[in-house]
């Protein structure tokens, strides 16, 4: 009897380990688009897509003209358009106060960071 169980164990650890390697690759979407980088040059290609809810930190891009795939974030591009949403780069001022009662600081004044970010 323990013999069935433990062999059942080592087969289900299998089947186990199976699934989830298939489902650890990362998903892909890529959507025609194009990037402008900091030369004014326009690269046409399919660009990474995940329909985001925030501004991403990065983009991937497969060049139409040699299938190159590259990552650009929004310090080395001016902006890129994909899926009918077009994104323009842009320094901001991001406005880090603690909000909550909990971590209020004894300070009035705001802690501020500049970061770039592609903007909508």
């Amino acid at each position: 009897m323990k013999e069935v169980i433990s062999k059942f164990i080592y087969l289900s650890i299998i089947i186990i380990c199976i699934f989830n390697s298939t489902n650890s690759y990362s998903q892909t979407n890529f959507e025609t688009g194009y990037v402008i980088d900091l030369n004014n040059d326009t690269i046409k290609g399919s660009i990474d897509y995940f329909n985001w809810n925030y501004t991403p930190k990065r983009i991937t891009i497969k060049a139409l003209s040699d299938s190159k795939v590259t990552i650009y974030n929004p310090n080395n591009i001016q902006g890129f358009s994909v899926s009918g949403e077009k994104y323009v780069s842009g320094i901001v001022t991001i406005d880090e106060s603690p909000y909550r009662d909990n971590d209020l600081a004894q300070t009035e004044k705001p802690q501020y960071r500049t970061d770039t970010q592609s903007l909508v």
